[in-house]
């Protein structure tokens, strides 16, 4: 340790060899009272303290720091802001002509509509006012649709359709552009095949006549084709509830019907039999063993290319196709 003597009290006190050149005093207040000592022209750094100017609006002395004595020119805000209006416009150095002045547009006049009894203006588009609106008596009326049959409750002594029945479709719409809706997709989307449809699910209980399968994924499927029996669309009893699956096993599925009928244009019946595995309506609702061997077929084997005779000949298995059914599953292209 290394003693020193307090320039500030007079006490010796130790300190470490490594502070000897930092520690000057012997404590804090005896540091605070050297400080204190040190300001104004007593400090080694001192120049001159703060510098007194004029205000160049006002006129009035302020002090400011050394350092800011080139930039400090007010004593204020309220000064600065006062010397800047001074200096707007063609006052200020800066000043290039100005710019265009600017001109608001004109507001455009609204559209005024009148009530057609009185006359008065009326803010919207429509026919009385609310004066006149409120004289006319409001009759309901329980009525039924002339087309559908179905209950309304209307206000307007012209009406006769409910809103599904009113003639918006065709030029009357105003989105009209041509009638580019293909025919299949304006049938299918239409009221009448919709109620078709669930007419079809509420006689068969929601079940398919097939398989029995009750809810779930199910079709209402056309026994005749759609595409090839245009007035049978809508009948109910051309229509059967099926499900997915069997729905898929059946010959029209997917435009088979289009096919079929083209080969048996061309083709005696036994060559559609071979292809199809059998005529396609009107289909049984029964499950016989032989709908039951073409749904496998459709599903399992005509995908791989076993033709309906070696299918048919194997007693509907798989593990009693011959060799070349077994090479055709393999190799489909040799076929």
């Amino acid at each position: 340790m290394v003693a020193k003597t307090c320039p500030v009290c007079g006490v010796i006190f130790n300190v470490t060899p490594s502070h000897t050149s930092m520690r000057k005093t012997c404590g804090k207040i005896c540091r605070a009272q050297v400080q204190v000592d040190l300001r104004g022209p007593a400090n080694p750094h001192w120049k001159g303290g703060n510098v007194e100017l004029l205000c160049k609006w006002c006129g009035g002395p302020f002090l400011t720091y050394q350092a800011t004595v080139s930039k400090r020119v007010f004593c204020s805000r309220p000064c600065r802001a006062e010397w800047d209006k001074t200096r707007t416009g063609d006052k200020s150095p800066h000043w290039s002509g100005g710019g265009k002045k600017y001109v608001p547009k004109p507001r455009k006049q609204r559209r005024q509509w009148s009530c057609n009894d009185c006359g008065a203006a009326v803010q919207r588009r429509i026919k009385r006012c609310r004066a006149c609106a409120a004289l006319v008596p409001r009759i309901v009326r329980h009525i039924s649709c002339e087309k559908c049959s179905k209950h309304i409750i209307t206000y307007v002594p012209t009406q006769t359709r409910c809103i599904h029945c009113r003639d918006k479709s065709g030029p009357s719409n105003p989105r009209w552009r041509g009638g580019v809706t293909p025919e299949n997709k304006r049938i299918r989307a239409s009221m009448p095949y919709k109620e078709w449809r669930s007419s079809i699910f509420l006689r068969d209980d929601f079940t398919c006549v097939l398989c029995g399968q009750r809810g779930g994924v199910l079709h209402a499927d056309h026994i005749k084709p759609f595409s090839t029996h245009p007035e049978l669309r809508l009948d109910i009893d051309n229509g059967r509830t099926l499900c997915l699956r069997c729905h898929m096993a059946t010959p029209s599925y997917l435009g088979g019907a289009r096919r079929l009928a083209r080969l048996m244009q061309t083709a005696p019946q036994s060559e559609c039999v071979r292809e199809f595995g059998a005529v396609p309506y009107p289909m049984p609702y029964e499950r016989t063993p032989e709908l039951l061997a073409y749904q496998r077929w459709m599903i399992g084997a005509y995908d791989k290319g076993i033709p309906w005779t070696e299918w048919s000949a194997a007693r509907f298995r798989p593990e009693k196709l011959t060799q070349r059914s077994l090479q055709l599953q393999m190799f489909p292209g040799d076929a």
